[in-house]
């Protein structure tokens, strides 16, 4: 990689590839350096989205075929 990182940037690709080589999830890992998980997690996505890290090989989860649906009473018929 030819770009600088920032300080955030550099302690996301170290604890990426500290978790790597230990086998472990980057949550544990980072978990156990005493990290904060969501600036890792910022870190990692920014450098994914600018093309600096490659995408993940996971597929993203997909939104759920939820459907909203709007229940009204039936009028009553009187006989």
């Amino acid at each position: 990689m030819t770009e600088t990182l920032t300080e955030k940037q550099r302690v996301a690709m170290e604890a990426l590839e500290g978790a790597r080589r230990a086998g472990v999830p980057l949550s544990d890992y980072a978990k156990a350096k005493g990290l904060e998980l969501r600036p890792v997690y910022d870190a990692i996505a920014a450098l994914r989205r600018r093309g600096a890290l490659p995408r993940t090989d996971r597929p993203r989860k997909r939104k759920s075929k939820f459907v909203a649906v709007r229940v009204t009473s039936s009028p009553v018929a009187v006989a």
